[in-house]
């Protein structure tokens, strides 16, 4: 820029001229942006739209630049409510807004704070909608930037569920993940993302009578329910689910299969009593880390003893058992449908003898099942008082030359079948022997 002065009367007028170079820095570059959270849905009040207005250029907006929003509702659908932003200044309900970039200088690669379109849906709205919005002013020069739409999908009311992460083959007991969705539709099949409804789970086609686990009632959240620690008891082929709620079509998940991991549920310690076959003494189990305090009590004599460990699912196989208390060798082991049957020599008298059985798998193909007993040994002590004294005398003599049965079983000590006056002796040569407090 140049300037000159002259006049004054002067004499000297090599020194009347001045330049002054003025750099010209860029300008800004204005954008704008509109978005929304999911669907909205027919009959919605208070859905959302945000605008977001950004400076792109090189360039600050500065002082004395107006910027200016201006939004377009569709022609049918929505009705505006109030729209609204920190230092913006709108008409109501739907602009436009406008504030000055001096008040806040808006510097390259900065944005605005948001404005919010609040609007209504009719009960008619289309099954889409689209929102315009147009940004101006602020100084600059590039304006084939400064228009945004949103085309919003719009659903009907809430009407039925469909499952949108279906649950997957899991071993029993365990959580079932990842976790099961299910998703409130419309009845064209759209995401109702408003619902916040209780949606209620629960086993429908049940191959082997388990149990559903977990949370079973949850709100869905944006119109999905997530249940997120779901387990079944049993293990079987074929299981769905089906999620219900109130008013709403409900829906069954793909089938799917629960795998066994064994659970013990039973044991005995079994004797065969000749020709009147075996009688099994049920046995309380173990459930770690606890000790079981009060151990049955195995009257019957001999160092070779057999356990039976029932478990919940027919059994494929299992590790040896280990011997953690006690004196007892194992020696073989057969599988019988859901029983494991353990044979053990050395079994001394007088003792308690803890086993524990892992690593057992079932034939549907789970692992991991263990389980654990305790028991006392003490021949003669035909009441299980864990003491030998002159009543189990008596409750033998009672019943001499009497076969064994259900019944008196415990009292056949030499396991012949026929209660004598052996089984007598072996009790009067034990009189007085006990087994410590367990």
């Amino acid at each position: 820029n140049n300037v000159v002065v002259a006049g004054g009367g002067e004499l000297v007028t090599t020194n009347n001229s001045a330049s002054d170079p003025t750099t010209i820095g860029p300008g800004p570059d204005l954008t704008i942006a509109k978005s929304h959270v999911g669907n909205f849905t027919q009959s919605q009040i208070g859905a959302t739209y945000t605008i977001t207005v950004s400076n792109i250029g090189p360039g600050a907006v500065q002082s004395g630049n107006i910027v200016t929003v201006t939004d377009t509702l569709p022609a049918a659908g929505l009705t505006a409510i109030s729209i609204g932003g920190t230092s913006w200044s709108c008409t109501q309900p739907s602009g436009p807004c406008s504030r000055f970039g001096g008040n806040t200088v808006l510097a390259a690669g900065s944005s605005y704070e948001t404005l919010t379109l609040t609007v209504n849906v009719a009960n008619n709205a289309p099954t889409s909608v689209t929102n315009n919005v147009v940004v101006a002013g602020g100084g600059e020069l590039v304006t084939t930037n400064n228009s945004a739409s949103d085309l919003t999908t719009v659903t009907g009311p809430a009407a039925k569920l469909a499952f949108t992460t279906q649950p997957v083959n899991t071993n029993s007991g365990a959580v079932i993940a990842p976790a099961v969705a299910v998703q409130v539709q419309d009845a064209a099949g759209l995401h109702v993302t408003i619902s916040t409804a209780q949606i209620n789970m629960a086993i429908g086609n049940n191959p082997a009578g388990g149990t559903l686990g977990g949370t079973l009632a949850v709100n869905a959240v944006g119109g999905i329910a997530t249940f997120s620690n779901l387990t079944i008891s049993k293990g079987g082929a074929g299981y769905t689910l089906t999620a219900s709620g109130a008013g709403l079509t409900s829906a069954t998940s793909s089938p799917f299969n629960i795998i066994s991991v064994p659970v013990l549920v039973s044991a005995s310690s079994r004797k065969t009593h000749g020709a009147a076959g075996p009688f099994d003494l049920p046995l309380t189990l173990v459930t770690p880390p606890a000790v079981n305090n009060n151990p049955a009590t195995e009257p019957r004599t001999g160092p070779a003893q057999t356990i039976v460990m029932t478990f919940d699912t027919p059994i494929a196989g299992a590790d040896n058992p280990t011997v953690t208390e006690g004196t007892a060798v194992f020696s073989t082991m057969s599988i019988s449908g859901n029983d494991v049957i353990l044979n053990f020599t050395g079994v001394t008298d007088i003792q308690y003898v803890t086993i524990t059985l892992g690593s057992v798998a079932s034939t549907d193909g789970g692992s991991g099942g263990s389980g654990s007993v305790r028991l006392g040994f003490l021949q003669g002590d035909v009441n299980q008082s864990r003491v030998v004294t002159l009543t189990d005398l008596g409750l033998i003599n009672q019943q001499l030359a009497q076969q064994v049965t259900q019944l008196n079983f415990l009292r056949d000590v030499n396991s012949s079948g026929t209660l004598t006056l052996t089984d007598k002796a072996i009790g009067n040569a034990a009189l007085t022997h006990s087994l410590p407090p367990p």
